[in-house]
């Protein structure tokens, strides 16, 4: 007997089909069971939006910034959500993309005292691994990321490092082969100039960018965040169809600079 089409069946198998056969069915199913982590919400809106699209379905958030009109310009919010939890505010724009989409939610900035509570909140996901993708402001908060970066090493989990960079971005990955290296790369006493410095030996960035941390407001236009997204998703997919994941990214579109180490 043929198996009757419902209207969810049907929107169920159209959902991801333009997806096909550059990912193939058995990786979209890989892409599903995949879980991922958000310590912040204001690059990342913009990456999880994507990745909801790309078809993963489990979500762990948290944040404790409300939405102002100075994010829309880049981040994945409306006029509308001005004065919301972005917690909440991301929660609602990811089920309106897929309602099947499962979201769990910390209404907190992780600090070094309750990211243990936080990553715990893993237990309430059925997963097959796990990426962490570090939102933390690293203007305020930098040794949390680093904290934050050993352990989710620790539990044999994936650690991707997104920072816009201009009208670029670059995007730092850890996997339990190269951990050794969170020391070279947060530094000592961890700061955003040993970052940059350690980014520019290994594959360089367009030498305009360095400028900007001298600036008093860091400039953040909405080319930086989609090129993060997109440097997020070619990593994931790299890490879904087995292959080498990258260390280093930085893409400028403006530049026409793109560069990648291993």
């Amino acid at each position: 007997m043929r198996k009757k089409i419902t209207r969810k069946n049907k929107l169920k198998r159209l959902k991801f089909l333009k997806n096909y056969p550059l990912i193939s069915r058995e990786e979209q199913k890989k892409l599903k069971s995949l879980l991922i982590i958000s310590p912040g919400l204001g690059l990342n809106s913009v990456i999880l939006r994507d990745l909801c699209r790309l078809g993963i379905q489990k979500f762990l958030i948290a944040d404790k910034d409300k939405v102002t009109l100075e994010n829309l310009n880049r981040q994945h919010y409306t006029i509308n959500q001005i004065g919301k939890l972005k917690t909440k505010a991301t929660k609602e724009n990811l089920k309106k993309i897929n309602p099947s989409t499962i979201v769990k939610v910390f209404n907190d900035f992780i600090k070094i005292n309750n990211i243990e509570n936080f990553l715990e909140m893993t237990q309430e996901f059925k997963f097959s691994d796990i990426i962490v993708i570090d939102g933390i402001d690293p203007f305020q908060h930098i040794s949390v990321s680093k904290i934050l970066a050993k352990e989710v090493l620790q539990r044999g989990w994936i650690y991707f490092y997104p920072a816009d960079l201009g009208w670029g971005s670059g995007l730092v990955v850890f996997t339990k082969r190269n951990k050794e290296k969170i020391e070279k790369f947060f530094g000592k006493l961890p700061n955003l100039k040993n970052m940059a410095n350690y980014v520019k030996i290994h594959v360089g960035f367009p030498s305009y960018v360095l400028k900007l941390f001298q600036l008093h407001s860091y400039p953040q236009p909405i080319t930086s965040v989609l090129c993060a997204s997109v440097l997020t998703i070619n990593a994931i997919m790299k890490f879904i169809k087995k292959k080498r994941l990258p260390h280093i990214q930085i893409f400028d579109p403006l530049e026409s600079f793109y560069s990648t180490f291993y």
